[in-house]
């Protein structure tokens, strides 16, 4: 089986590279190679992979590198998820890479205090990782 590239390979910015490597994750899974350098350059992708091939970051990483920093009330990205369980390790993957770029990442979904999830959103979330009934 050949090796993957790496995420510098990818075309990746450097913070992520760095906060990849930290994570002790160099070279990329197949799902990303096909899918983060188009997705980096803004197009649309449309990606199929199994449970475990690496989708979160096929998709996460480059919402990161592309997102800028939020006011807050008003978070620049959003990433739908079915789930309550699924977004929260949609967020635990994501949230180390967002913080090598200053960025804040929130999930919200039912069955917890809304209060709560108002109150993050108003101190300000760049990316936001929700289900569409708490997100309506």
């Amino acid at each position: 089986m050949p090796e993957t590239k790496t995420f510098e390979e990818l075309g990746v910015p450097d913070k992520l590279v760095t906060a990849l490597k930290n994570l002790n994750m160099e070279n990329s899974f197949a799902i990303q190679e096909a899918t983060i350098p188009d997705s980096l350059a803004g197009s649309d992708i449309l990606g199929r992979a199994p449970t475990g091939s690496g989708k979160t970051l096929a998709f996460g990483i480059p919402a990161l590198a592309r997102l800028k920093k939020s006011e807050p009330k008003a978070p620049n990205g959003l990433i739908l998820s079915p789930t309550r369980e699924l977004s929260e390790q949609i967020k635990k993957e994501l949230e180390p890479l967002a913080q090598s770029m200053g960025l804040r990442v929130m999930a919200v979904y039912g069955g917890t205090s809304v209060n709560k999830q108002i109150k993050g959103l108003r101190g300000g979330i760049d990316l936001l990782i929700a289900c569409p009934g708490r997100l309506m």
